[in-house]
């Protein structure tokens, strides 16, 4: 593989794992104002 190639490759991963930590924390955040939510309906 040439170098071009390793740093696409790289920079695809990078890429990926930002998007995997970012939509992890959506989740996250989803799920902490739902239950935000259901403390309010008790």
């Amino acid at each position: 593989m040439d170098s071009n190639g390793k740093a696409f490759l790289k920079s695809n991963m990078g890429f990926a794992i930002d998007l995997f930590l970012s939509s992890k924390r959506e989740l996250c955040l989803v799920a902490h104002i739902n239950l935000d939510n259901k403390h309010d309906n008790i």
